[in-house]
């Protein structure tokens, strides 16, 4: 005789009565006798019970809340980088126009200049028009392009910092690329040696780097590679009228400066995200189960390892904005940080102030960036997102 399992004959109260058969000695029954089962959480949800339906609903409404705080994290964030562009709007505005038009044309013209001169100046360019008036004209007209005339060279400022600014551009994506390539490499490389003299070798390595000023690492590959080996030149200035591999060579040396300045921090903070990892219990697991280490190492730590990855980087990327200006002024690169230092030498006070505005709104969006991009890799609120 095949063996029964128990059936149920009742209905949902608060004790089950189940009937067994003869071979159901294991619920502790007799052949023909019945037992009853304690109270147990019904499989069948009541209509119109309110414990159930809270239970049931408590899922839908964290989900909820985990998106709406990621929301109103990034509103926040996009706000706080709106306001932050408004003011730096004012204050360099502000900043520019410190003094009265006369006195403010009279810095950009010179001293040897007649009060005629001063005043016909101060009427073109609208200087004895009351200050919030000019600020408005001064943003529309930055906003449509239209960022003056150098009182110095007479031309347009816009063609040649939009000639400029590409190169520089160019400049700090590789470096940033170069930089994050050569510290995730050491840093993971490091952490996977965890102890070993490699380990040692690198933390040493990075750590005295890291206190290396930009320009002193400059003028150090300028005498070893341009100098002593002559394998690249002295200045970036092929990259004005060079063939193509003279523009080729003249980023070569401010691109590895800038890198060397960006590998000890990323090289740290990926060795003790690595190693975090590396400790993780999943890690162990996929260990055990025979996986590749290669494989746990790419497809488990590093995934895992990329929110602080994420924000280091960002940081790196922010500081080139500065980064950039003594690295161009070392090599005599033509970008926008050459021209900001020429202005300045020189009392553009029209340069500067363009200049400085289009480097502080991109200080501020690769800010912005940053903050999206951490917020997205943060494990706790993509978590509560699901």
């Amino acid at each position: 005789m095949s063996r029964r399992e128990p059936r149920f004959t009742g209905e949902l109260t608060n004790k089950h009565i189940w009937s067994v058969s003869d071979r159901g000695k294991r619920f502790g029954a007799r052949a023909s006798g019945t037992v009853t089962v304690p109270t147990v959480t019904s499989p069948v949800m009541q209509v119109g019970d309110p414990s159930l339906l809270g239970e049931r609903a408590a899922a839908p409404r964290s989900v909820w809340h985990g998106r709406s705080q990621v929301v109103m994290t990034t509103i926040r964030t996009i706000a706080g980088a709106i306001a932050a562009l408004a003011f730096l709007s004012v204050f360099v505005f502000a900043a520019m126009n410190f003094h009265s038009g006369d006195e403010f044309a009279r810095n950009v013209l010179g001293h040897d200049v007649t009060e005629q001169q001063v005043h016909a100046y101060a009427v073109a360019h609208h200087l004895d028009d009351p200050l919030p008036q000019r600020y408005v004209q001064w943003l529309s007209g930055f906003v449509r392009g239209d960022w003056g005339t150098s009182p110095i060279s007479g031309q347009v400022v816009g063609p040649d910092i939009l000639q400029r600014l590409p190169r520089t551009a160019v400049l700090a994506g590789l470096a940033l690329s170069l930089g994050t390539l050569m510290g995730v490499t050491l840093g993971a490389f490091a952490a996977v040696r965890m102890g070993s003299r490699i380990d040692l070798s690198i933390t040493v390595l990075t750590t005295g780097f890291a206190g290396v000023p930009a320009f002193v690492l400059g003028i150090g590959l300028i005498l070893v590679f341009a100098v002593a080996l002559h394998l690249v030149p002295v200045a970036s200035f092929g990259l004005l009228y060079g063939t193509p591999t003279e523009v080729a060579q003249a980023f070569i040396l401010p691109t590895i400066t800038l890198a060397m300045t960006m590998v000890p921090h990323i090289a740290r903070i990926t060795r003790a995200a690595t190693r975090d990892a590396l400790s993780a219990p999943y890690v162990q697991s996929a260990t055990l189960r025979g996986l590749p280490f290669k494989r746990i190492l790419w497809n488990h730590v590093m995934r895992n390892a990329v929110g602080p990855l994420a924000n280091v980087i960002g940081l790196e990327a922010i500081e080139l904005v500065s980064g950039v200006i003594v690295v161009e002024n070392v090599f005599g690169f033509p970008g926008i940080g050459q021209a900001l230092l020429s202005a300045v030498s020189e009392g553009d006070a029209i340069t500067v102030e363009t200049i400085v505005l289009i480097l502080g709104v991109i200080f501020i969006v690769t800010n912005l960036i940053t903050d999206l991009v951490v917020l997205y890799f943060n494990p706790r609120l993509r978590t509560a997102a699901r």
